[in-house]
């Protein structure tokens, strides 16, 4: 190797980890073996450059200020100079690339170390050697890496950083595994039980739970729904002939396999049916539900400050597309009061409507337990499969992987199937149960929305009225509500002179009449009432679930006001 004295050079010195500062071959020994060599070799350095930065590509910060150099002063530069080709690159191909645009500059690109005389055709073979090894070593050591992370997966160890309401943590043997944060891991399981209810949408689960321990967003909040995780189970990604698989964690799970399944149906229908949430000011509860009267648009609603610094509020549409309509706040809430007053049902309608629906789920008894024999025997004969799926396993007719992924199968129709089974046995409790919080709510419906929060009031508003509201000329067009209320309602009149002749009750009135069947359920995005959460009258603070509503089948309870 022949050097003529008086070339220029730029050396370059990377390593690509903080620990390597310190240990092994260090940025300083480079850049004290580049001096040495150039020293040695009569070689002016004219430029430095180093950086802590991976080799994979030569999108690095000091080697991008590098080339800038290079390319506005490449009549002064004879060389780049680096210890060994493996701190110019770990990645062949664009190594090539750049090499060539050196030489295009007329700066040779070479190594202190592993020096290549470029004169000699044959020494481009060690070329390509002393490019090649660090690559190979990169692929080598991440194919190490991948698989370490794999089998710590399949063995139910959780790697990567620790979900909200975890701590990172080791087993007895002191492997990795994370464990509870018992402070964070409340917030969590409750985040899940309220929204595996139903009765909250994610921006109210984010509003009620966010807090100093745990803050919510809306990104991390949805992450969080889905992350089966917290179901002690651990996802492994597909990896190229591996399939997906899901293994039991060694981690203490949070929720029950049977509340991440039920949220997880709950997010998937309410993708389904997405409503533009209304704006919550207490001052305008019926913004969102109110219709123009001239030109069909949706009402908005604000306030105006008067000469006198007081604040009024009005309902108007939108003047920017040419409509002026404007109603004061304060009588449309009068004229609304006013309306839910005259839906109160008397009270004999509500006995009836109890005695009926109570004589409907005492018909329906006999059917529900047939359900619940047929859907027990489809359990116990997938528990069947379930163990022969094993057998299978240990008597090795059958591979691990196979057994995974059908294991994974059967657990997941299990837990439909379980949760299925828990909705039979609850069902018919739940409506009874429910059934005098849904008369009281019924009852005093004026009431509990005067004082109920605006988030509560656009819940009822949602739940009672099956078009938005309209005023014409002064006075609110008689409201559309849904088929309950408007049949509750409906025959409140003609019940109130009703003749009771003696011996009958509204009890065996009821039986007389065809059995009364129970709507559909409707989809989760609608907003349904369910008392459950109402106070026992008259005291306390309301608060409203959306679940499954009760409604009488609307031809059978005609039929019952005009037999009786």
């Amino acid at each position: 190797m022949e050097i003529k004295a008086g070339k220029t050079a730029v050396i370059y010195s990377r390593v690509s980890t903080t620990e390597q500062k310190d240990k092994g071959f260090s940025l300083g020994n480079q850049e004290r073996e580049l001096r040495r060599f150039c020293e040695q070799k009569g070689i002016k350095i004219i430029k430095e450059y180093s950086e802590d930065f991976s080799a994979k590509t030569f999108a690095r910060p000091a080697f991008t200020q590098l080339m800038e150099f290079c390319t506005k002063n490449k009549n002064k530069v004879d060389y780049l100079l680096v210890h060994k080709w493996c701190r110019f690159s770990r990645n062949i191909s664009e190594s090539y690339q750049i090499l060539t645009v050196f030489n295009q500059m007329g700066i040779e690109v070479n190594s202190s170390e592993q020096w290549i005389d470029f004169e000699v055709p044959q020494n481009i073979l060690m070329l390509s050697i002393h490019l090649s090894i660090p690559e190979i070593d990169n692929k080598d050591r991440s194919n190490k890496v991948i698989a370490g992370s794999r089998a710590a997966l399949k063995e139910g160890r959780w790697i990567y950083s620790q979900p909200i309401g975890y701590k990172s943590g080791k087993d007895a043997s002191g492997k990795t595994l994370m464990q509870v944060d018992e402070d964070k891991a409340r917030v969590i399981r409750k985040v899940f039980e309220d929204f595996g209810s139903g009765s909250y949408s994610q921006n109210e689960i984010m509003k009620k739970h966010s807090c100093e321990l745990v803050k919510l967003s809306k990104s991390n909040l949805n992450r969080m729904l889905k992350n089966i995780v917290y179901a002690g189970k651990i996802p492994i990604p597909e990896y190229k002939n591996e399939p997906f698989q899901l293994v039991d964690g060694l981690h203490e799970p949070l929720i029950s396999a049977e509340l991440f399944q039920r949220v997880q149906r709950i997010i998937g229908e309410k993708s389904r049916f997405k409503n533009k949430p209304a704006a919550t000011d207490p001052n305008l509860p019926l913004r969102g539900y109110m219709t123009c009267p001239k030109c069909g648009r949706n009402l908005t609603g604000s306030g105006s400050l008067s000469k006198t610094k007081k604040k009024h509020y009005y309902y108007h549409c939108n003047t920017r597309k040419g409509c002026n309509y404007r109603i004061k706040a304060k009588e449309a809430h009068d004229q609304f009061m006013r309306s839910l007053n005259e839906i109160t049902p008397s009270e004999e309608i509500t006995e009836l409507f109890k005695e009926m629906v109570n004589h409907s789920l005492d018909k329906n008894n006999q059917t529900t337990k047939k359900q619940l024999r047929d859907l027990r025997q489809t359990i116990t004969e997938i528990r069947k499969q379930q163990d022969s799926l094993l057998d299978r396993l240990l008597d090795k007719t059958i591979d691990n992987e196979t057994y995974k992924v059908k294991k994974e199968r059967i657990e997941s129709r299990l837990y439909e199937l379980k949760e299925r089974e828990t909705n039979l046995v609850k069902g018919g409790d739940e409506i009874k149960q429910y059934l005098d919080y849904a008369v009281y709510f019924i009852s005093n419906l004026a009431k509990v929305f005067e004082e109920a929060h605006v988030s509560v009031k656009h819940k009822i508003l949602g739940s009672i009225l099956a078009e938005k509201l309209l005023i014409i000329e002064g006075e609110y067009r008689t409201p559309v509500f849904n088929n309950a209320i408007a049949l509750l309602s409906k025959y409140n009149n003609g019940f109130k002179n009703l003749d009771k002749k003696k011996g009958d009750s509204f009890s065996t009135i009821s039986r007389k009449v065809p059995g009364v069947g129970l709507e559909p359920t409707r989809p989760a995005g609608q907003r349904i009432l369910s008392p459950s959460c109402l106070p026992i009258p008259p005291s306390g603070q309301i608060f409203f679930e959306r679940k499954t509503g009760l409604e009488p089948a609307t031809p059978t309870l005609a039929r019952s006001c005009s037999t009786s």
